[in-house]
């Protein structure tokens, strides 16, 4: 078996030696047309959010069967395209279990929403340039504050829980969560945005939430809250987000991903109003999509889908072995 490690600047060295065991392994840095001159004869490809995996990429990749992707977001992956090619997607959505001990995205967003109120970004600028001078930057507590968590899955139970620890109260949207299984609050969106100082997104991306967080959210938000995304810019209009930004309405905002993202260059990142705001006002803070980059969550997750691609791939030997 031969397998594309396509983005493998600090690729787990226990995922490589796992992987090891049954396969070849080559190397790619992550530039699309590295990844598509190697792909051509390639079974299996590791990849992380640099690389979308569309038409063209199936079209060149002739032998693929499995692409292994150790996120839990899959709008980087053609799935249609996948399935119509018989290439098997193997991630971490669904795995629970596992992911409860992956924290890296939680923690962001907590660092994203202190840096927020405490102007983190531009008062570290401030003492590079040469000033010292902390009424500039006065900020605004957390305690006694309201937060409002759309979305009580994993990472919104977590989010939940460094709420409480700031001594914060928690309000809880989510039509899937049943109020016996919900400790907190349990309200109706529109009445979560208009009771809640923070707004933090923990929603998963699907045709259903695509770009559902759009002007009747923002308009029931409280005057002078903030929002927190850390999952996928797509689940926001950001024609109307950039509009409570501009209108004065949001105190400010910080998020780590946006509609349309990529890796592959930087022409539409310039070209984003998102980007064109920020530049010029203090109170949005973009991070490049690192709320799952730390060195131990992305370690783990590595080892993890190289297990899952072991344990796919004996299956499907034992599967050919039985005659099914």
């Amino acid at each position: 078996m031969h397998i594309l490690i396509a983005e493998s600047e600090d690729f787990s060295e226990e995922a490589k030696a796992v992987l090891s065991e049954f396969a070849s392994l080559d190397f790619a840095q992550g530039e699309r047309e590295e990844v598509l001159s190697k792909i051509k004869d390639c079974d299996a490809v590791f990849i992380r959010l640099k690389n979308k995996i569309d038409d063209a990429f199936f079209s060149t990749a002739a032998q693929l069967k499995f692409i292994c992707t150790p996120t839990t977001g899959l709008n980087h992956i053609d799935l249609k395209k996948a399935d119509e090619h018989n290439v098997q997607v193997l991630s971490l959505k669904g795995e629970t279990e596992f992911l409860n001990n992956i924290t890296a995205t939680s923690e962001h967003t907590w660092a994203l929403l202190l840096a927020l109120l405490r102007h983190l970004p531009e008062a570290s600028k401030s003492v590079l340039d040469g000033q010292w001078n902390r009424n500039l930057f006065r900020g605004h507590d957390l305690k006694g504050k309201t937060i409002g968590i759309v979305g009580y899955g994993r990472l919104g139970k977590i989010i939940a829980e460094y709420a409480k620890t700031f001594r914060m109260t928690v309000l809880v949207s989510d039509p899937h969560v049943a109020k016996e299984d919900c400790p907190f609050k349990l309200l109706p969106l529109h009445e979560v945005l208009r009771q809640s100082d923070v707004v933090s997104l923990h929603v998963n991306l699907d045709e259903q939430t695509q770009g559902f967080f759009a002007e009747p959210e923002f308009t029931a938000m409280k005057k002078d809250s903030v929002l927190i995304n850390t999952s996928r810019g797509e689940l926001i209009d950001e024609r109307a987000f950039l509009q409570a930004l501009e209108s004065k309405k949001l105190l400010g905002a910080a998020i780590d991903v946006v509609a349309g993202e990529t890796g592959e260059n930087t022409d539409w990142l310039k070209k984003h109003p998102l980007w064109d705001y920020a530049k010029k006002h203090h109170n949005l803070i973009i991070t490049p999509h690192i709320g799952g980059a730390s060195f131990e969550s992305m370690a783990a997750t590595e080892v993890f889908i190289a297990q899952k691609l072991r344990q796919a791939i004996m299956s499907d030997k034992n599967k050919v072995a039985l005659g099914e």
